[in-house]
């Protein structure tokens, strides 16, 4: 217990550090969060939770943890970011404790909630008000809460967990999985008896019963997200159409295995064991079909979309970058994504490697089998709606620990700690590169981000021009000119743009004089990045 919390106060001791070198403070939005801060400024205003049309997920829980945090000083960014830092260290202190929940040895629990700790996606969402970390907060914490009630019959666990569970789905709808965890490793620790099938099955109904609550009270209410039902519908579509379904579920396996094979590699290559022939043969295979694609096509990570991108981390939602697709951003050297490319498909196949292993062993019965099962369900039941529509490289954040804890499950605990191999010495590496692709890369993130705000404050409060003349981007827009109905001209960027005689960007545009440029503090290879402010200098002409 001492050695517990001497290596919880050294992890949060480091989140701290990264919270202080990347620092926090800014009054600008960052990629969504501008709709959910919105939300919280309602609720501080007006004592009533309105969100958005933009939001597609119930944020409840989102909007009243970020609502605490700017009650003493008022509504701030600042404030909001914070929540969800502090929320961040939540997910770390929740992953530790389920790692040991599992039998797994202080050195297991440290690398896996490491991992987590240097994940580029953990530490820039950290940085935002986005949904993504206290999701991953909520979710870990009911998944440990759960896991120990399975072990130790405890029946105030088991409600702690689901009040937790519904905590994590009145944020998002996915939450749900955590209820398919639980009522399978029930399920599979009891039989299917009526009485053991009630209990399974409450907490799944709990929260169905909850986001129908939530739907029908803001639909009364008249303040339902015209987007609060897009993913759902989107999904359908897909499920009606085999053939793009198919497309969707070998490009998202593919970047899946990728990412996931990144985000836990330091497990990956810590862990001991011996992989049966067909778990062998299953990740070799794997290993060779993505090195296969990589060299096949030239493509290098990230493969994804939203969060990590060439340059680092973050998109950067303007105009030259993000609709004309212009190269003004600095990418980083190619080495560096050879290398982040090739950890992740050595540990794409290690992780198919032990995943093969883990269902075989569903059939046996040692001790470990109930929270195994629970595991494998949950991520199973998280991953199919995602794998089954347009990938985010964002959503795959929440089952990062989950993932984590199954991996250690194979060996019947309590598992002894491994002899130094070569293999597992490199458990290190993949901490190391993650580590510093994410704390520089978060903070040059911020760092355009505030260079962009600059810009902007000097347009409009220097120069007196108003927000309906401006192209600032996708942040700035939504929390200056959003509505949902509003039709937009294709010769303008698609965020709601009025006029766009005056564009804010990373580079120069055809028929548009530079009227002032902000340096960006960049920490990453190469440096120079800049961020411009253009005045349309031909009347008639707009960028294309």
């Amino acid at each position: 217990m001492r050695k517990g919390c001497y290596d919880l106060l050294l992890l949060l001791g480091l989140w701290a550090v990264v919270a202080t070198s990347i620092g926090l403070g800014g009054e600008f939005a960052l990629n969504d969060d501008w709709s959910y801060a919105t939300a919280v400024q309602r609720l501080l205003d007006e004592g009533s939770y309105r969100p958005t049309d933009w939001t597609s997920a119930p944020t409840l829980t989102h909007t009243l943890w970020g609502a605490l945090f700017c009650l003493p000083t008022g509504f701030s960014f600042t404030a909001l970011r914070l929540s969800t830092f502090v929320l961040g260290g939540l997910g770390l202190i929740a992953t530790y404790g389920l790692l040991g929940e599992l039998g797994a040895p202080r050195a297991a629990r440290l690398v896996g909630t490491l991992a987590l700790a240097c994940n580029p996606l953990h530490v820039a969402l950290s940085c935002t008000f986005m949904t993504d970390v206290p999701f991953l907060a909520f979710a870990t914490l009911a998944l440990w809460l759960y896991l120990r009630s399975l072990r130790t019959r405890s029946r105030s666990l088991a409600v702690a967990g689901t009040v937790v569970m519904l905590a994590a789905t009145l944020n998002r709808q996915l939450g749900l999985f955590v209820a398919v965890a639980w009522l399978v490793g029930l399920l599979r620790r009891d039989g299917l008896a009526t009485g053991t099938a009630l209990r399974a099955a409450t907490p799944l109904a709990l929260g169905a019963l909850t986001l129908t609550t939530m739907q029908l009270w803001l639909t009364a209410n008249g303040t339902l997200p015209a987007e609060y039902t897009v993913k759902q519908r989107a999904l359908l579509q897909v499920l009606s159409h085999p053939s793009e379904l198919l497309h969707h579920l070998v490009h998202g396996g593919f970047v899946t295995l990728t990412y996931l094979g990144l985000f836990l590699l330091p497990l990956l290559a810590w862990r001991r064991a011996a992989p049966s022939c067909l778990a062998r043969t299953a990740g070799t295979a794997v290993t060779l079909a993505l090195v296969a694609a990589v060299l096949g096509t030239g493509k290098l990570m990230p493969f994804g979309f939203n969060v990590l991108s060439p340059a680092g981390i973050g998109p950067d939602l303007l105009r030259d970058v993000y609709v004309l697709g212009l190269d003004h951003r600095s990418p980083l050297p190619r080495a560096c994504w050879w290398l982040v490319t090739a950890l992740a498909v050595w540990g794409a196949g290690r992780l198919v490697t032990f995943t093969v292993d883990a269902l075989r062993g569903l059939r046996g019965n040692a001790a470990n089998v109930v929270p195994r099962a629970a595991l494998l369900a949950g991520a199973a039941a998280y991953l199919a709606p995602i794998l089954a529509q347009s990938f985010l490289d964002r959503y795959l954040l929440a089952i990062v620990p989950l993932l984590a804890g199954a991996l250690l499950l194979p060996t019947p605990p309590p598992l002894p700690t491994p002899p130094r191999r070569p293999a597992e010495a490199l458990a290190a590496l993949p901490l190391v590169v993650m580590a510093m692709l994410a704390v520089p890369g978060t903070h040059d993130w911020l760092a355009r981000a505030r260079a962009r705000d600059a810009a902007l404050r000097w347009l409009q409060h220097d120069q007196g021009i108003k927000a309906t003349r401006i192209d600032g981007g996708f942040e700035f827009h939504g929390l200056t000119t959003y509505s949902a109905a509003m039709q937009v001209p294709p010769s303008r960027s698609w965020w709601w743009v009025v006029d766009d005689e005056y564009v804010v960007t990373m580079g120069p545009l055809p028929g548009y004089q530079v009227l002032r440029e902000f340096a960006v503090d960049r920490w990453l290879p190469p440096r120079g990045e800049r961020v411009v402010v253009l005045q349309r200098s031909e009347p008639s002409a707009s960028p294309r």
